[in-house]
This record gives C-alpha cells, sequence and structure tokens, in this order.
C-alpha cells in the first residue's frame, strides 16, 4: 500500500470517514519515513477506524499517519492492530508537531520501536495537543523515550488514559516517557511500567508540567525509579501514586504516595 499524501506533496484536505471501518490494513515499508494510512497529513480526518491494521516502516511510522504538522486535526479516530519502526513510532500517529490537535482518540494494540528513540502507544514525538485520548495494549521501546501513550512529549496532554505495559531502557513511563517542557494534566496509567533508568509510573523524565495526574500499575528499574516520575527536574502538581500497586513508596517531584485504600477515597 502506498501512504496518502508526502512529504513533497502531504494530505492538505479532510476526510470524514462517516464511521466507516477500514480492516486489514497492511503497508510493509521498512525502510521508508512517513508510513501510515496517510504518510503526511496537514488537513482534517474525522471518524476514521482502523481496525487489525499491520504497519511496518523505518522513521514517522503510525498506523493511520506517519506524520501530522501545521493546523491538522484528527478527531473521533479508532485504531487497532501492529505498528514497528526505527524511530518515532506511534500507536496511531508517528510525529504530531506544529499546532496538530489529537481529540477523542483511542488506539489499542502493539506498539514496537527497539532501535531508536521516542515510542508511544499513541503518538511517537508530540509537539501538538492531544486531548481525551485512551492507549491500551503493549508498547516495547529502545534506548530512549517509551511511553504508554506519547514517547517524546513537547506540547499539550489533557485528560488522557494509559493502561498500556510499557517497556524500554531510558525515560520510560506509563504516559510518556520524556516530557520534555510539554504540559500533562488529568492523566492516569494503570499498566505495568518497566525499563533501566529514568522509569516513573506515569513520567520517565519530566522538564515540563504534571498537573492532576495518577499512576496505579507496577513500576520496575534499576535507576531514579519512582511511583509517578523518576527523575524530576521542573514542576509536578496535585498528583498521586499508589505505593502498593506501583510497588514503591517514593517518586521524584512533589508526587503524593497513598495506599489502594486511601486512593479509593475510603
Amino acid at each position: 500500500f502506498d501512504p496518502i499524501g508526502s512529504e513533497n506533496t502531504p494530505f492538505i484536505g479532510s476526510l470524514d470517514g462517516n464511521s466507516r471501518t477500514v480492516t486489514a490494513l497492511t503497508i510493509n515499508r521498512s525502510t521508508e519515513e512517513n508510513v501510515g494510512l496517510f504518510g503526511v497529513c496537514v488537513g482534517e480526518l474525522t471518524e476514521v477506524t482502523l481496525t487489525n491494521a499491520t504497519v511496518t516502516g523505518n522513521e514517522a511510522v503510525g498506523r493511520l499517519v506517519g506524520s501530522v504538522s501545521g493546523d491538522s486535526l484528527l478527531q473521533e479516530i479508532r485504531v487497532s492492530g501492529k505498528v514497528s519502526g526505527d524511530k518515532d513510532v506511534g500507536g496511531i500517529v508517528g510525529v504530531a508537531t506544529g499546532s496538530s490537535t489529537l481529540r477523542n482518540v483511542t488506539a489499542s494494540g502493539e506498539v514496537k520501536g527497539t532501535q531508536d528513540q521516542n515510542v508511544g502507544g499513541l503518538v511517537g514525538f508530540n509537539d501538538g495537543t492531544i486531548q481525551d485520548a485512551t492507549a491500551s495494549g503493549d508498547v516495547v521501546g529502545g534506548p530512549f523515550n517509551t511511553g504508554g501513550l506519547v514517547g517524546d512529549n513537547n506540547g499539550n496532554l489533557t485528560s488522557v488514559t494509559a493502561t498500556t505495559d510499557v517497556s524500554g531502557i531510558e525515560d520510560v513511563g506509563g504516559v510518556v516517557g520524556d516530557n520534555n517542557g510539554g504540559t500533562i494534566q488529568n492523566a492516569t496509567a494503570s499498566g505495568n511500567v518497566n525499563g533501566t533508568y529514568d522509569v516513573g509510573g506515569l513520567v520517565g523524565s519530566n522538564d515540563g508540567t504534571i498537573r492532576e495526574s495518577f499512576a496505579v500499575g507496577s513500576v520496575t528499574g534499576d535507576g531514579n525509579v519512582g511511583g509517578l516520575v523518576g527523575k524530576n527536574t521542573v514542576r509536578v502538581e496535585q498528583s498521586y501514586f499508589d505505593t502498593q500497586a506501583t510497588g514503591l513508596s517514593t517518586s521524584a517531584g512533589s508526587a503524593t504516595g497513598l495506599t489502594t485504600a486511601e486512593m479509593q477515597g475510603q
């Protein structure tokens, strides 16, 4: 399958899928960049559903779109299946930059990017806005930046949930691997997180802002391991982690550890 839109001729229009479903899409372009149903999009995609997709690329790889930029809008999106690549690999989008927005989107299945960096259950590298998003399944990353929702976040995440099991090496988190100047608000992580260094139930390494967020999954690693955040240099506010579920009593930043009963308001 030849992806729709390229770096030289991006998709610039709008597509309303009218809740129709594309089933068993298969793309195998393991040496190429901008790989997905859409290669490069600077337009609008609405009510698009992909089920049981299998997408393989090299860099900027997503089941639906390899790269989105400009004022792109993706909303009411449902995607499932497998996606793999070397760098910037996401369950829906590989790379999201500019003023791009993903709103009311869901991804499930397997995401792999074991050779390089920026692997996420929803987006590999994010510089845009993500709202009302959910990711589930398994995310397996490589040396740097592996997250249940976003691998490397420079943008804004609001009202997001990740139930993904996440594994990587450095900067590994239940929602975001490396929050590199971004803002995360009202985020929840409940999957198991395993890494080596800078490993957190919600965020592996935080150089941005985290507010009103929670982590309730198991967290394991070797260095800089925290119930909510592994390593922190900026701000964590009104955020909590389950000490029993995570298996940890401490977290970087000012996150608060509570028992399961306390997390449930008992």
